[in-house]
């Protein structure tokens, strides 16, 4: 996935080297401690417009700014500080010029109290960017404590929680922030990137956050993945932990919908039983969050909040469920009947996930020093893993793969094949890498019989192998890129002449560099475009503009090679938590928006990612991971939990897959997008807006009604007038669909 770029490490090690301090590393959570809510317990502050005067801002030599306390972001909140920072001259790049920040050092005695577990940031930004924030906190005996707080883009607009437990400060001596400590607090510092819009700053308050002595933990019928096919019945069982309260007789659960919706209540009476299980099947497929409540003899709750356990990265108090429109039958069907015409794949399958959602392509492999750590013998032909890899059975003539090869990541090259120094390719020999693609390549032609072009990817993210990115060794020219596709190629086509080699595979759709490697000749050694299509410094697919950048993209293939290619792209996901917020509704609403604008706009084949949350930060998957944090590393979790991307990429797939791409409507106002697709005679327009929510008169022919599909996948019947529908939209895709 998109690393950070090497001017952010830059600006990090400048701003370490001015104040002294280093970045924070992760509190280990104790096993035998389960934790509560939040409870803000004191503002240390809030920026009203008198207090302007004690905080002080400077800046690098490049930089300009303005400050402003106790203004406002309507609609949002009041008595924020405005800061904003700009750059003078955009094409200094050198991080030392580029730096902002704001401090105050005269925080009045006692402005923490004792006792504390974190301190909370309220901030926003005023449009779309990517913000780099450090905080610092000074003691009153002069020690400093810092931690990153923001690495990633922002909304506009839009408040964004942060709660930081003490642990994660820590001084140059890597000493942790105590609560003792913190109650002697006399300033606060804030430094910043300067991305070119206003960072609001809202409030800074500190926190205690309950344990809890009693808890319930959910499991379903389902227990590995909580996914439930259409025609599944679901049960859920809850297990008592720990010693509830004394005035606790029972307790009483809610089952909410995505649309936050009550559609289930059940109570439970307390006995001498550890579990009790419930009959918990929905009247219709869906997503589905699970909360419990302890009551009293009157069933009344004796808590405000939910009584569930959270593991793994599933939200505090919740649980989840899913029951996909579909079944696993009628997704192989469909499999079977586009075959490698399919549009959707994913990124990273886990425990059947795919299947599940209707995904036909899969995206996996191995690198080279987990299948060679040791310098393999091939005197009797390919390598012992190869040999091995072969005797499997084909895959199912219904299962369409990518397999990258990632030789341009030094952090994947065995040991014994490693070159000294760091020059590229960081490999030693180019005999010994050549040799694993060539075994590799034949096992995949025994895997994959059926399929016709096998598709190869060349390398990997490679741009971050080069400036101005290069935060991934070893460092790469366009020239040693192209190389590295040609002889991949050579290789490929001497082993498997019906397969192609895609590339040049950057994290994002970054049209200089693709126009770098282009004059520098890959283009002869490819047979298709892959790309991975991150945002870069926006939040939304809207604003990374997709459109624009692939027109751009087709250009380029027409100016340098005299041909458009088709391009795939095989990665890109959407952040399910902002700041300490999980914000998987609105990640489903986001991947689903680029899934549609990706295909409207031609491309190939799509590979959502992740399938799972893989670590505590970005919450990148379709699914919470109930095991995010096992010795074995979060990939070998056997217990997942879906979230809302589930639901609304299995909507999507149904409705779009197979479908062919019409045109996109640009005649229902400003902010609203909309894409039109034909399959089976019938019209599918998919219509959002990113904005404020609206109604648009939608052109729907000489139907006299008409089928509109919501995100999740259910559908109503809407009578037409005058050729046309009006509908309500908002951040959530609906399809109308009519004939």
């Amino acid at each position: 996935m998109f690393q950070n770029t090497a001017t952010r490490a830059a600006l990090a090690a400048v701003i370490t080297c001015l104040l002294g301090i280093v970045g924070p590393t992760g509190a280990q959570d104790d096993p035998e401690v389960v934790l509560g809510p939040f409870e803000e317990v004191a503002v240390v502050e809030d920026f009203p417009a008198d207090r302007q005067a004690h905080w002080k801002p400077s800046a690098g030599s490049n930089v300009v700014y303005a400050v402003e306390a106790g203004c406002e972001l309507p609609g949002v909140a009041a008595t924020l500080l405005r800061l904003h920072p700009r750059q003078q001259n955009r094409s200094d790049s050198e991080p030392s010029h580029n730096w902002f920040q704001i401090a105050r050092d005269d925080l009045p005695a006692g402005a923490v109290p004792a006792g504390i577990d974190g301190f909370r940031f309220l901030l926003a930004s005023h449009a779309e960017a990517q913000w780099w924030i450090q905080v610092n906190l000074t003691t009153r005996d002069g020690q400093t404590f810092s931690t990153l707080l923001a690495d990633h883009s922002f909304p506009a607009g839009r408040i964004v929680e942060y709660t930081v437990p003490l642990a994660e400060f820590r001084s140059e001596q890597q000493e942790s922030l105590t609560a003792e400590r913190a109650r002697g607090l006399r300033g606060i510092a804030f430094t910043l990137s300067t991305p070119g819009t206003a960072l609001y700053i809202d409030r800074v308050s500190v926190y205690r956050q309950a344990r809890l002595s009693a808890w319930l933990d959910l499991t379903t019928s389902r227990p590995q993945t909580n996914l439930f096919q259409r025609t599944d019945p679901v049960a859920l069982t809850f297990r008592v932990g720990g010693t509830p309260p004394a005035a606790a007789r029972g307790f009483r659960v809610e089952v909410r919908d995505f649309w936050a919706k009550v559609v289930q209540r059940h109570t439970v009476r307390l006995t001498n039983a550890r579990e009790y299980t419930l009959d918990a099947t929905p009247k219709t497929h869906g997503y589905y969050e699970v909360r419990a409540f302890w009551t009293d003899a009157a069933g009344k709750d004796l808590q405000p909040h939910s009584c569930l356990r959270a593991e793994g990265t599933v939200p505090a108090g919740t649980g989840t469920f899913s029951v996909v429109p579909g079944t696993v039958a009628e997704n192989v069907a469909r499999f079977k009947r586009l075959g490698a015409r399919a549009f959707f794949g994913l990124h990273g399958d886990f425990l059947g996930l795919a299947d599940h959602v209707g995904l036909a392509w899969r995206f996996d492999y191995l690198g080279w020093r987990w299948i060679e750590p040791e310098r393999p013998d091939r005197s009797a032909g390919p390598a012992t893993w190869a040999r091995d890899l072969v005797k499997n059975a084909p895959e199912p003539d219904y299962r369409f793969h990518i397999l990258p090869f990632r030789g341009n990541l030094r952090s994947e090259i065995p040991a014994w094949a490693l070159r000294q120094g760091d020059e590229a390719p960081p490999f030693a020999d180019w005999e010994d890498y050549l040799a694993m693609l060539r075994d590799y390549v034949r096992a995949e032609k025994q895997l994959y019989p059926h399929m016709k072009p096998r598709l190869y990817g060349g390398a990997w993210e490679v741009n971050l192998n080069m400036p101005p990115y290069a935060s991934q060794p070893p460092e790469f020219t366009p020239a040693q890129v192209v190389e590295l596709f040609r002889r991949t190629r050579a290789v490929v086509k001497a082993e498997d002449p019906d397969g192609w080699v895609l590339g040049p595979c950057p994290s994002v759709i970054d049209l200089e560099w693709f126009e770098r490697l282009f004059q520098a000749g890959v283009l002869r050694y490819l047979d298709g475009i892959e790309t991975h299509g991150y945002c870069e410094r926006v939040f939304t697919p809207e604003e990374n503009d997709f459109p624009g950048k692939l027109a751009r993209l087709r250009a380029l293939m027409r100016r340098y090679g005299g041909r458009v290619l088709p391009i795939y792209c095989t990665e890109a996901g959407h952040p399910g938590i902002l700041g300490a917020q999980i914000t998987h509704h609105s990640q489903a609403q986001r991947m689903v928006r680029t899934a549609i604008i990706l295909k409207g706009e031609g491309v190939r084949v799509f590979l959502p990612f992740y399938g799972i949350d893989y670590a505590r930060a970005g919450y990148w998957g379709f699914c919470f991971n109930k095991e995010v944090d096992p010795p074995a590393g979060p990939w070998s979790t056997k217990r997942i939990s879906p979230k809302p991307m589930v639901n609304a990429v299995a909507a999507c797939v149904r409705l779009l897959e197979g479908a062919a791409p019409k045109a996109r409507l640009r005649t229902l106002g400003d902010d609203v997008w909309a894409y039109t697709f034909t399959r089976d005679g019938t019209t599918i327009t998919a219509v959002w807006t990113p904005g404020k929510a609206r109604t648009v008169r939608l052109p729907v022919g000489k139907a006299p009604s008409v089928e509109v599909v919501n995100l999740i996948g259910h559908s109503r019947r809407v009578k037409a007038s005058g050729g046309a529908i009006r509908l309500p939209i908002d951040g959530s895709p609906q399809y109308v669909c009519y004939r």
